[in-house]
């Protein structure tokens, strides 16, 4: 069974990772109150993934996961803190330019 969301292909796959990609991010990052990884954030990720991906001219589900979830979290996150999400993202997306 193909599960898709607005149209990817790999949703069960990306989902998974984007749940560790919160998790990770929960375990590593400073604690900061203004830092959610719930399901608020899942479903801004997925909006925002939504809209990329309908505006997409062939990117790949990846890349447009990887842009959704700096588009959704960095801006929120303290100097200190970015390193350590890009590095979770390299972790659970080797090969991709993040």
């Amino acid at each position: 069974m193909v599960i898709k969301f607005v149209g990817f292909n790999q949703a069960k796959i990306l989902g998974k990772k984007m749940i560790s990609i919160f998790r990770m991010a929960t375990e590593q990052l400073s604690i900061q109150r203004h830092y959610d990884f719930g399901m608020r954030a899942v479903k801004t990720v997925l909006l925002r993934a939504g809209t990329l991906f309908r505006q997409s001219n062939g990117l790949s589900e990846d890349r447009i996961l990887i842009t959704a979830l700096k588009d959704t979290n960095i801006p929120k996150f303290l100097d200190s803190d970015l390193p350590v999400f890009n590095g979770i993202l390299r972790d659970l997306f080797p090969g991709s330019d993040t």
